[in-house]
């Protein structure tokens, strides 16, 4: 995907595109949400919830341009002859059709599963949107779906800025099957209200969230700035509080510093990463310069639950690692074309030692940064395999307001591997929640 000057949907909005870094190509891919971690992580699981955003995509909202569906369709068909229904499943089908990364499209006639659509009637929009979702669900691709009108006006309502939240982020408890809090941000109404990392969900305006795709429930807890929402929420060895959390626009704090001091002594300048953004190496980059000025020796920086982001974001935080010419990533077109994005100078921190911590929610643009600094021999990796996720996504708008998320691109290691539904080996395993503060999370005799 190129960095466009604007992108809008198809009621004429104008979204924000993310602004590289002077480090990133100009041919660099860029976007402000997320690499979606995909139907419950294999569904948008891990809902980078940040309440305000949605779960992750690495994606481009694309101006829609009309189909013809003298394109689409034989001609034996004419488009007067549709009905609203087979329009919508026509359309989506072409842009799928035109967009899509894998040009065999999984061994299917792609061409007979488009004639076989469109000649059933349906009786309703949702009978056209089952449809649908069968007919990208055969191309075996979790990351190319069709989006319902609520979900689609949700990712576009988060890009520009027209949803609020109460700022946190969502994720299973393994044990109970509630939604949980795996963080919350700083002054958000959900830090306020008294909420911490860990805390349950129990239910979320009166419906329960056991078993339910985070998603959904971040669905619920989103909403217009100064409505209210209420919530039940349990803390492990407490009992239930009931909480009435007022929406707002939310500060996204993505990066967190401290100095931390090793049982050895040493001191360990810490850094997590919660997503990547246009702003997020000039974060670290800074984050940097004030743990060395406090003495720091060595650094941690910390992946876990980081679902992703803007893919630039992710380049220009590995750079600052590495020496010039050291690989970053591989970004495959469809078409084959390959964009290879390295280090183009050397970067402030490429002796100081360093641990990256990740986990099975680490995933999309952090899984380059882990990667990057794995594969170039600059950093050990600890905790537990990364989720592999090296696809791209761009986002395009339909008529009925609905949306389809397609798959255009894929992305390799500096070794060239794909890590698609692979995800990236440890170089130490170790086992702790995502809620655990980081050096909890790294063998002592590592520190």
């Amino acid at each position: 995907i190129s960095l466009v000057s604007s992108f809008r949907t198809p009621n004429g909005d104008k979204l924000r595109p993310a602004t590289p870094s002077k480090e990133s190509p100009k041919n660099s891919l860029s976007w402000l949400l997320n690499g979606d971690v995909g139907k419950y992580c294999a569904s948008f699981g891990l809902s980078l919830g940040l309440i305000l955003g949605q779960a992750p995509l690495d994606s481009v909202f694309s101006t829609v341009k009309p189909v013809s569906h003298s394109q689409v369709f034989s001609a034996r068909v004419s488009a007067a002859e549709l009905t609203d229904e087979q329009k919508l499943i026509a359309s989506t089908w072409r842009l799928v059709d035109k967009l899509y990364v894998d040009r065999t499209f999984n061994g299917l006639d792609w061409f007979k599963v488009r004639q076989d659509a469109v000649k059933k009637k349906y009786k309703s929009v949702d009978e056209a949107y089952e449809a649908i979702d069968k007919i990208l669900g055969q191309l075996g691709d979790p990351y190319t779906r069709f989006l319902v009108p609520s979900k689609y006006r949700t990712l576009v309502n988060s890009a520009t800025g027209e949803v609020a939240g109460i700022g946190v982020e969502l994720t299973i408890d393994p044990d109970t099957k509630f939604v949980s809090l795996a963080d919350v941000q700083p002054n958000s109404p959900a830090e306020r209200a008294g909420l911490k990392p860990g805390d349950l969900l129990v239910d979320v305006s009166a419906e329960t969230t056991k078993n339910e795709v985070p998603d959904d429930t971040a669905l619920r807890l989103r909403g217009p700035p100064g409505t209210r929402v209420g919530l039940t929420a349990r803390r492990p060895g407490g009992g239930d509080l009931e909480l009435i959390v007022g929406r707002e626009k939310v500060k996204i704090v993505g990066v967190r510093s401290s100095l931390e001091t090793a049982p050895s002594g040493k001191k360990l300048g810490v850094i997590k990463v919660k997503s990547f953004s246009s702003n997020t190496a000039e974060d670290v980059r800074r984050a940097l310069t004030d743990l060395r000025a406090q003495g720091a020796a060595e650094f941690v920086l910390d992946l876990r639950g980081n679902a992703g982001g803007l893919l630039p974001g992710g380049v220009d935080t590995a750079r600052l690692f590495l020496r010039e010419g050291q690989g970053v990533v591989y970004v495959i077109s469809k078409s084959g074309v390959v964009d290879a994005q390295a280090a183009a100078a050397d970067g402030p921190e490429v002796d100081t030692p360093l641990l990256v911590a990740v986990d099975g929610r680490t995933a999309s643009a952090a899984e380059v940064v882990a990667a990057a600094l794995r594969e170039n021999g600059r950093a050990k990796l600890v905790g537990k395999k990364t989720f592999g996720k090296g696809v791209i996504q761009t986002i395009e708008g339909l008529q009925g307001d609905a949306g389809v998320a397609v798959t255009i691109a894929k992305y390799e290691t500096p070794k060239r591997n794909n890590i698609n539904k692979v995800g990236i080996p440890v170089d130490v395993e170790f086992d702790c929640k995502a809620t655990d503060p980081t050096l909890s999370c790294i063998p002592s005799s590592m520190l």
